[in-house]
């Protein structure tokens, strides 16, 4: 199982956490990840990573069983044009492919 800056980061702060893995070949999704470890879809946390017309980035964290509404997301934002990333601009932000990305301890910069 790979180290990844997320496990540093909870490391360093001797936060407690255990570590789960599923099979590549599992269907995407909150719903079949929860499944494949053995918990309710309500459990999990989805990372999803938005995109303004001006290019801004913004991270949303929402349940695994929720979704987000756009009126609303919007509203909070202040943008009429946001959209869900494309995966090479989640990749590049984030540093993590979609599916795995982490609420924090994302790469540095570089």
């Amino acid at each position: 199982m790979s180290y990844l800056p997320p496990h540093a980061y909870l490391d360093q702060r001797q936060i407690p956490y255990e570590k789960a893995t599923f099979s590549p070949e599992t269907a995407k999704g909150a719903a079949n990840v929860a499944r494949a470890l053995g918990y309710r879809e309500r459990q999990m946390i989805k990372t999803l990573i938005f995109e303004t017309a001006a290019g801004e980035k913004i991270l949303v964290m929402v349940g695994g069983d929720q979704n987000i509404i756009s009126g609303n997301l919007k509203k909070a934002v202040g943008s009429r044009n946001i959209q869900l990333a494309q995966p090479e601009i989640v990749l590049e932000t984030t540093g993590y492919v979609i599916g795995s990305i982490p609420p924090f301890g994302w790469p540095p910069k570089k």
